[in-house]
């Protein structure tokens, strides 16, 4: 808080308005001349109530105000002359109330006050009474000014809250209008080419009559595994596209496992597996660990085909374990060399939960990938 506002902040809170009020109490009665022919108990108390009043100035401004015009009004017939303390309860008590009410309630109460200040003030000289009223005026002009600031600030505060909110549509707008522009190019390019590639797999099995029973399996998982890619990528372009699937397609995990085992053993790959990862692990952490399974596969499946592999998954304290593993004795099946990126893109995913992954030959021969998920997420 500001130095000025924490002033402010002091100065108008019910600790310093009791305050206030008892100091213009204390001086008002000490200050008081007391009229012949009128009980000094009657001048106390009406002295008191001019200013005691004040202590509701900010809560109750109308209250304090009417409390403290009255009262010196009642002291003219007692003859007791105006006090500077008793004016300067009257005026501040105006001014909330200005600054409070709206002008059509705070004019006319300013209206009365003007005229009882002429009343009360007495004095003969109409420069006396003119420079009373204009005080009078000032602080009905001060109060209903700090009242147009705050409706001021209020109304800019409004106003900027319009155009943050207009700004964050506009960037909302154009975030969903990049996914679009994203699954439009990923459509083109990479769903159209699969496309291609599983209606050509598909028409070869078919026309693949007095082939190998193994080239019609090849062509039949070429087309199966294309099916499936088409449906990941469908399912991403609906989380890019605006208004379109909010990503809720169920993911593959854990329990698929076996299905995805079974695949790569038609392949030709010789896998065991054995998988237990709970029946608690989040579908972020079962998405990921089943992502990295298929993508050793994958590796071994290119790299070391005829090797005898090994999947192991299973749960830990706090953590799901994948370990997948193939012995000496593998074949490069020639696919397309990766360049390191499957490892890359492993070791990202399991970075993105807070696990771990490593991956190198065994000592005596083979490859092994472990990774480490954590199932609560770190803070």
């Amino acid at each position: 808080m500001a130095p000025l506002a924490r002033l402010i902040s002091v100065l108008t809170s019910p600790v310093a308005a009791v305050v206030l009020g008892a100091l213009l109490t204390v001086g008002n009665v000490l200050a008081v001349v007391y009229p012949p022919g009128v009980p000094p108990a009657a001048v106390v108390l009406v002295s008191v109530a001019e200013t005691a009043p004040v202590v509701l100035w900010r809560r109750q401004p109308l209250v304090a105000l009417a409390g403290t015009a009255l009262s010196a009004l009642v002291a003219v017939p007692l003859g007791v002359a105006p006090s500077i303390a008793g004016f300067a309860a009257i005026l501040l008590s105006l001014g909330s109330t200005a600054n409070e009410l709206p002008p059509r309630f705070s004019v006319p109460v300013a209206g009365v006050i003007l005229a009882g200040t002429a009343v009360v003030v007495r004095q003969a000289d109409p420069v006396g009474i003119g420079f009373n009223l204009a005080i009078v005026a000032c602080a009905w002009t001060f109060g209903y000014n700090a009242r147009t600031q705050r409706a001021l600030r209020s109304a800019l505060g409004e106003v900027v809250a319009s155009g943050e909110h207009a700004r964050a549509e506009e960037a909302r707008r154009a975030a969903a209008d990049e996914r679009g522009r994203l699954a439009r190019e990923v459509h083109d390019v990479v769903a159209h080419s699969l496309s291609v590639i599983v209606v050509q797999a598909g028409a070869g099995r078919r026309a693949a009559d007095g082939v190998p029973d193994e080239v019609r399996e090849v062509l039949a998982s070429i087309e199966r595994t294309g099916r499936e890619a088409l449906g990941d990528i469908r399912r991403l372009l609906g989380v890019l596209r605006p208004g379109g699937d909010d990503g809720r397609a169920p993911q593959p995990g854990l329990a698929a496992l076996p299905a995805l085992v079974e695949r790569f053993r038609a392949l030709g790959l010789a896998v065991a597996i054995e998988a237990d990862g709970g029946p608690d692990v989040p579908a972020t952490i079962d998405l990921s660990a089943y992502r990295i399974v298929q993508e050793a596969l994958t590796n071994c499946l290119r790299h070391a085909r005829g090797a005898a592999v090994r999947v192991a998954v299973r749960r830990e304290a706090g953590a799901v374990l994948v370990e997948v593993g193939n012995g000496p004795g593998g074949v490069d099946g020639g696919g397309p060399a990766g360049g390191g990126h499957g490892l890359d893109g492993m070791r990202e995913r399991a970075a993105v939960y807070g696990g771990e992954l490593e991956a190198g030959p065994l000592p005596g021969g083979g490859w092994r990938v472990r990774a480490r998920l954590p199932v609560e997420h770190p803070a």
